[in-house]
């Protein structure tokens, strides 16, 4: 484990309240939205982990756990339970989840 410095700290705070403020702004507009949201954030956070230190074991690293604690205490209290359920046990959301009958569309350059 690899030890954070306060600078990268500091940088996570910033991270974290700025996805926060997405986060909390499809809240209020979508609940599902708002998962996705943060299960993408989690999940490019871990990829940037990946490249910057190697393959990792989420659990056992301190970035990793403290970008989602930081996330979670970012998080508007109203939607706190349903952000911490997410982390503990991911649900499958698509795209027709959120909006039936739509499809999503990748976009490759």
């Amino acid at each position: 484990m690899q030890k954070i410095t306060q600078d990268d700290q500091k940088l996570l705070d910033e991270l974290c309240t700025s996805e926060a403020i997405l986060i909390n702004t499809a809240f209020a507009a979508n609940k599902l939205l708002a998962l996705k949201y943060m299960q993408l954030s989690i999940e490019e956070f871990k990829l940037f982990l990946e490249r910057r230190h190697g393959p990792f074991i989420p659990s056992m690293c301190l970035m990793y756990r403290s970008f989602i604690l930081t996330l979670i205490k970012s998080i508007d209290n109203k939607y706190k339970e349903a952000a911490i359920k997410e982390i503990i046990l991911p649900s499958d959301l698509n795209i027709e989840d959120i909006y039936p009958g739509e499809t999503a569309v990748r976009v490759t350059t």
